[in-house]
This record gives C-alpha cells, sequence and structure tokens, in this order.
C-alpha cells in the first residue's frame, strides 16, 4: 500500500508506510514505558522474598526438573510455577524468573484495562491517561510481593474487558473463549472458580438491559462459557485426585476458615513440622497438615463470629485497604452508585457502571468472609480507576460551561493522580534504599551467603523464633526449615523433636533485650559474631 504525498510539480515516487518508519500507538508507548521502568527498578527488588513466594518458586523448580509428583500442590494454585518453570530451566535464578514473569502479568493486565476502558466507551485521551495512571500501581504490584494475584488480575481485566462491550454479542463460541479464560483464573487462584461460575451468568443478565444484546445473546452462551470453564478445570481437579486420592477443587478454604476463626488455627508456625521432598518448609502444602473444622452454622456463636468477622473487615476495606490505592478510595464506590442513579437514563453509562460493580461487589464479597489483604482487592483499584474514567466522560457529556469543563479535566486528572502518588513513593523508596523491608530481605540473602562460606551452614534447620527470617535464611541457604519450637516445649521435647526430624542446625534468636537462651545441647558455632543470632550444630 502506498501513501500518496504532496509534491511541487516534480515526478516524485510515493513513499510507502514502511518508509514513513513505525508509528506506535498510545499503548504501545505505554507498554514500552511500563517495561523500561521494570527493567530499571527490578535489581532493587530482586532480593524480597516472603512466604508464599518461597513455595511458588519451590514448585516451579519441581516442574522445571520433572518432578511432577510433587510439584502437584493442592493448595497452592499452579499457573505462576508453571510459568516460571521454563525460565528456570534456562538458567535464570528463581527470584529473578518469577519477577519476569510478574512484570509481563502487568502488561497483560494493562492491556486489559485498555481494552475494558474501550468496552466501556472510553476512548481518546481519556483513555490515554488512565491506563497511564494505573502503571505506578503496576509496577509496583508486580515487584513488592511475590503473589500470583497480579496475574490473577491481569486475567480478570480480559474477562471483564471481554464481556464490557455490549456492541459485540456474545455467541457460543465467544462464551467457550470466556469459560477457558475462567479455567486459566481457576489455575492462577482456586478462589476465581466459584467468582467465574456466579460471576459470568450475572454479566449475561446485566448486558440484556441492551435490547441488542438481549436480541442475539442467550442460555448457550452461557452455557458454552462454564460447561468449557468446569471441563479444563476439571483436568486440574482429577490430578488433585490423583496425588491426593480425593476430590477437591483446593485445600485453601479450609484451612483459611481455621487461620481466621480459630484461636490456635494457624499450625503453620507453632512447632515443628517435616517439609515435603523437595520443599522449603511445610508451607510449602498446608494440605498436608490437619485442621480443625470451622463453619458459622455450627453453633449461635459461631454464626456471630462470622457476623462479626463480616463487619470489621468491611471496616477494614473502607478505611485501609481501598485507601491504599488511592485517598479517595472509599468514596469512589459512593460516587459509583450516586452516578448510577443520575445516569439511569443513560443506557450505556448505566450498563457500563452495573458491570464495573457487580465486577467489584462479588469479587470482594469472598474475602470479606474470613480476612483480607490488600493484594486480594487489586483488581478492585483498576475497577476503581476506569469508574473515574466513566464517570469523568459521563459528566463532560453534559451541558457544561468552559469553566464547568475545564473543572470536570481538572477533578478527573487530580483523582487519577490520587492513584499514583503512593505507588510511585514506595517504588522510588525502594530503588533509592530506603525500603526497610527490602534491606531486611537484601541483609538475609547476603547473610545467608556469609553463614554457608564461613561457618558451613547447610541442610535442615530449626528455630526458637522469627519464623520469617529464619524461613528466608534457609531458603537462601537452599536448605530445609523445620519450624519453630513451641513456647511451652521443653528442651528435652525440643531434642527429641529435633533429632527425630534429623536437624542439623538450631537458631537461636536474641529476645527484645538482646539476650539469649542458653541451649543445653549441640554446639554454638558463631562465636557471638552474628548480631542477634546464635547457631547450634546438632549434627556430627
Amino acid at each position: 500500500m502506498t501513501v500518496p504525498m504532496e509534491h511541487d510539480g516534480n515526478d516524485q515516487s510515493p513513499v510507502t508506510a514502511k518508509e514513513r518508519g513505525p508509528r506506535f500507538s498510545p499503548l504501545s508507548i505505554i507498554l514500552i514505558l511500563y517495561a523500561g521502568c521494570g527493567i530499571l527498578l527490578l535489581p532493587a527488588f530482586q532480593f524480597q522474598i516472603n512466604p508464599d513466594g518461597i513455595c511458588y518458586m519451590d514448585i516451579a523448580k519441581q516442574y522445571a526438573h520433572g518432578d511432577f509428583r510433587n510439584a502437584v500442590n493442592g493448595y497452592w494454585s499452579p499457573l505462576i510455577s508453571w510459568m516460571t518453570a521454563p525460565l528456570l530451566a534456562a538458567g535464570i535464578p528463581a527470584q529473578i524468573a518469577i519477577k519476569c514473569i510478574l512484570l509481563g502479568a502487568g502488561a497483560v493486565a494493562l492491556g486489559g484495562f485498555w481494552t475494558l476502558l474501550t468496552g466501556l466507551g472510553i476512548t481518546g485521551p481519556r483513555r490515554w491517561w488512565t491506563t497511564a495512571g494505573v502503571v505506578p500501581m503496576t509496577l509496583f504490584f508486580a515487584l513488592w510481593v511475590i503473589t500470583p494475584d497480579l496475574l490473577v488480575v491481569a486475567l480478570l481485566l480480559w474477562h471483564f474487558a471481554l464481556t464490557s462491550d455490549v456492541k459485540k454479542p456474545l455467541t457460543s463460541r465467544a462464551g467457550a473463549m470466556r469459560g477457558a479464560i475462567g479455567a486459566l483464573m481457576y489455575f492462577g487462584k482456586a478462589y476465581t472458580l466459584p467468582f467465574f461460575l456466579l460471576h459470568f451468568p450475572i454479566v449475561m443478565l446485566v448486558r440484556r438491559q441492551d435490547p441488542e444484546a438481549r436480541r442475539r445473546e442467550g442460555l448457550p452462551a452461557i452455557a458454552a462459557a462454564l460447561g468449557v470453564c468446569l471441563c479444563l478445570s476439571g483436568v486440574w481437579v482429577l490430578v488433585l485426585k490423583w496425588k491426593y486420592d480425593r476430590f477437591f477443587i483446593s485445600s485453601v478454604g479450609p484451612h483459611a476458615r481455621a487461620w481466621a476463626m480459630l484461636p490456635d488455627g494457624d499450625s503453620t508456625q507453632q512447632g515443628f513440622l517435616p517439609p515435603p521432598a523437595s520443599g522449603t518448609s511445610a508451607w510449602n502444602d498446608p494440605t498436608a497438615i490437619p485442621v480443625r473444622a470451622w463453619s458459622p452454622f455450627a453453633s449461635k456463636t459461631d454464626f456471630l463470629l462470622q457476623i462479626t468477622t463480616i463487619l470489621r473487615n468491611l471496616k477494614q476495606l473502607a478505611t485501609q485497604t481501598l485507601p491504599s490505592f488511592s485517598i479517595l478510595g472509599a468514596a469512589l464506590p459512593v460516587a459509583l452508585a450516586i452516578g448510577l442513579f443520575i445516569f439511569r437514563k443513560r443506557k450505556d453509562i448505566r450498563i457500563g457502571l452495573s458491570l464495573l460493580a457487580v465486577g467489584m461487589v462479588l469479587y470482594s464479597s469472598g474475602y470479606l468472609l474470613l480476612f483480607i489483604e490488600n493484594r486480594y482487592f487489586w483488581v478492585v483499584a483498576f475497577l476503581l480507576a476506569a469508574t473515574v474514567a466513566v464517570l469523568s466522560q459521563a459528566v463532560s457529556s453534559l451541558s457544561l460551561t468552559n469553566a464547568g469543563r475545564m473543572a470536570e479535566q481538572v477533578i478527573f486528572a487530580g483523582v487519577l493522580l490520587t492513584f499514583m502518588n503512593v505507588p510511585t513513593l514506595e517504588l522510588v523508596r525502594g530503588a533509592g534504599g530506603g525500603s526497610p523491608d527490602l534491606a531486611i530481605c537484601g541483609n538475609l540473602f547476603n547473610g545467608a551467603g556469609e553463614l554457608r562460606r564461613v561457618y558451613g551452614v547447610s541442610g535442615r534447620v530449626a528455630s526458637n523464633a522469627n519464623w520469617h527470617y529464619t524461613l528466608y535464611l534457609t531458603y537462601f541457604l537452599q536448605g530445609q526449615y523445620l519450624g519453630q519450637a513451641r513456647p511451652e516445649a521443653s528442651y528435652d521435647q525440643i531434642r527429641n523433636d529435633l533429632t527425630r526430624l534429623k536437624a542439623d542446625y538450631f537458631f537461636i534468636w536474641a529476645d527484645e533485650k538482646g539476650n539469649f537462651e542458653q541451649l543445653p545441647f549441640g554446639k554454638e558455632i558463631t562465636g557471638g559474631s552474628v548480631s542477634g543470632l546464635r547457631i547450634y550444630r546438632l549434627s556430627p
């Protein structure tokens, strides 16, 4: 294809599009900037570690080594480990590999967010700036903690995006594609399976507010989506049955209920527990750890506890979690509800806001039953940013004066900035060495190297305290962590347990006053040269 050019009468050859050079779309520019920032920031965050991340990296290593039976896990969903394993097989260090996967997931999330805005009718500069406005928090989510939640966010945003445009009919074939995305969401995090099975039919009902969608869509699309999702998810359920000899979709639920509702529910940090084969700690597969069952319907007291927990979590969501994404986080759902009322006669705005509200409410509801963490609501942060764009465009479509139009643009930009300031500051602080958490992780990495090089520490480790720090040190030592002694355990009990579990070292951490317990067995090998820590060799 040639592009005609103006000329001054001289006979000139037409210039091809290729000769003019590539033209980058705004999304491409945003993604290039995102990738560049991610590459520059990655070295500062490479030693960040957390218990869940260790499990996902251990499982990825098992897949990379072909140890499939041990890699199959009823607690930790497999998708992020599947994606990390090829990078490990290529020789990339685990913490770099999994951060690269998360940065890639962030890029997919930005593409899904852009497509979601398009489906909601947001185009032009408003779409550009809204997408650019969520780049800092996407980078922050990718780098700050090792978790599959950003990967799940990327899939959720594409799921929302592909169901948001009512002008595109959801045929049976399109429904099957949505079902495949639903199965990928389950592979990313088991919580999303019941969410998808409930969310998709409700979305179809919301879409039926549009007459064309009501005429062209129906049960075949719903049946195709749910059928494909269940069939593909069922493959993993059968794999879990192969390993554990029982049918279940995930072992997270019983453990989460016990940890949230029972005073002694978290048994992974109490006492010594043998780690699974080729795993760092017992936390690698909590499925094998027995927990007491809990149900809100077991007694009146348990039911009241459930109600109290929901109310407490709602308060935390409104006062801490949502404001951590934007200082206006708690006000934006209220603004969405007001917008639904004000623009109730505008079909396109009503449907768009309804789809955003359904996604936020349904996804949040399950977490409110037990306990919440900020990362559980990352997708809500994206949907709140989309809400800002929809409401801003709805207001701009009114008959406004020049001053009113200018005020709308200023408010839109100001609200977007509230999504950017906190993650930007955290990223700058992390890159500049000002984050205490990252400093601790880096010190533990360096400390593990010194312990291995100077004192030959390796193998199976237990401790008297500091479960997290000892776990991180053991991971960096490429050893196995047997856990933390119970406070009430006698030295005889500790020695018998450590002998039974074939422990090599016992770490004694200083108390708040800097004092150390004197272990009546084993040999202390550091001579007091390691600040805050004494290490006893137990094996000959």
